[in-house]
């Protein structure tokens, strides 16, 4: 009779089962046994292969896997990436440009390759820009360019003390001091790759010729005479200095506040007060009027085109029917003047930028003389012009002429008047051709 065996299922004779089931029961125990070592020992390897590859860090103490630990090339300590990164951030943010190891006995300084591998592009790039700025700012040899777009850096060599000369002056229009001059010659810069002349010392765009930094400082919190720009005494309660000029220019000026908070530039008693030359003012007036077609780009900083002399804020100023600003007082002595010689041009009426026939309602009694002579020469021109019968000639018939439909024009170019001598009435003298 055979019977199953409980162990491995195999059948066997019944007086040979117990004895079989014994044998499969001490051969699974040794297996069991076998198979818990085995674990056993392929735990241990395991654990004895991590801890090799783990190291401890004598910043925090903890024993770091290999991977995240990071040994200097330098100097050969090494210490987890963590740490690393806290302690170099930390460096960065006090503006250290030299990181040395964090081990206390080692002096020796973080390699950029190092620096590079333990922090992102954008801090890496930080530390450089606060490395740079504090050796800018530790050294007496080093100017930066402080023109936002050129940063360039120039070497300061130092320079021959160079007298002023007699006609040389400050921006305050005060001839040179001897400390002024040596402020100059220290710290006057010029970038030679875009130009910005600049104090090596604070920075002002442009150099301040003429005063220190502190004086520069303290004039530019000063009370200023609107029209010259020389500083106020504190005793004088009104913005325009003891200059006589000054003084004639304001009786001129607009007494007026605009809108923004500035001065009004303009004459005074007029309707409409001119636009305010202030730059900010006068971009946000062209964003507010792109519709408008005749509106004037020109600031308190662009010169008069008539005289050349002084800018426009110096003096009352008076916006004409083309758009165009100039100094009042400039557009009367122009006016004034009339024609440069003996022949007589009307060029002295139009506007110098656009040559569109002056108009203000200021200037109506000054251009009315004009105006009439004008009227007078143009009547005698086109009178002389039918004489010839050359109205229908080809410079004023033929498509595509200078003066085609224009016989007015063709008329005062090809004709001279001249005013006489003795009367000063105007007669004609030559014909052109």
């Amino acid at each position: 009779e055979e019977r199953e065996c409980p162990v491995c299922a195999r059948r066997v004779a019944a007086a040979a089962l117990e004895a079989h089931t014994n044998a499969c029961l001490d051969i699974s125990e040794r297996a069991s046994r076998e198979h818990e070592d085995e674990a056993q020992l392929r735990a241990f390897l395991l654990n004895e292969e991590r801890r090799a590859s783990m190291l401890p860090c004598a910043l925090c103490g903890a024993d770091v896997d290999l991977c995240a630990f990071h040994i200097f090339q330098a100097c050969s300590h090494g210490f987890c990436k963590k740490c690393l990164q806290e302690f170099i951030r930390k460096k960065i943010a006090a503006k250290e440009c030299s990181i040395a190891c964090p081990d206390a006995s080692c002096h020796q300084s973080i390699a950029a390759k190092d620096l590079k591998d333990l922090l992102t592009p954008e801090e890496y790039q930080t530390y450089e820009s606060t490395s740079l700025e504090e050796v800018l700012r530790k050294s007496n040899n080093l100017v930066r360019c402080p023109n936002k777009e050129c940063s360039n850096i120039m070497e300061n060599i130092g320079s021959t003390a160079t007298p002023a000369s007699a006609k040389e002056t400050g921006s305050n229009g005060e001839p040179l001091s001897a400390e002024a001059i040596k402020h100059r010659d220290q710290h006057r810069f010029r970038c030679r790759a875009c130009q910005t002349e600049f104090c090596a010392q604070c920075n002002a765009t442009p150099y301040h010729l003429g005063f220190t930094c502190q004086q520069f400082e303290s004039y530019g919190k000063a009370r200023h005479c609107r029209f010259c720009g020389d500083q106020l005494k504190q005793q004088q309660r009104s913005d325009v200095c003891d200059d006589p000029d000054c003084v004639s220019k304001n009786a001129d000026c607009c007494r007026k506040m605009l809108p923004c908070g500035h001065h009004c530039c303009g004459i005074r008693n007029e309707r409409v007060c001119l636009p305010c030359l202030e730059a900010d003012c006068v971009k946000l007036n062209a964003q507010q009027q792109k519709s408008q077609k005749q509106q004037s780009q020109q600031t308190g900083d662009d010169f008069c085109n008539i005289c050349w002399a002084e800018d426009l804020r110096s003096a009352p100023c008076v916006v004409l029917g083309c758009g165009h600003i100039f100094h009042y007082k400039c557009v009367k002595a122009s006016i004034e003047k009339r024609w440069p010689g003996a022949r007589i041009t009307f060029n002295y009426l139009n506007c110098p930028l656009c040559h569109t026939p002056f108009s203000h309602p200021a200037l109506a009694k000054d251009l009315k003389p004009g105006q009439t002579l004008l009227a007078a020469v143009k009547d005698l021109a086109l009178a002389r012009l039918r004489e010839m019968h050359l109205e229908n000639c080809d410079d004023v018939a033929k498509l595509g002429a200078q003066f085609y439909h224009d016989p007015a024009g063709y008329a005062m170019h090809r004709f001279s008047y001249f005013p006489c001598f003795k009367c000063k009435a105007r007669n004609v003298s030559l014909n052109v051709d």
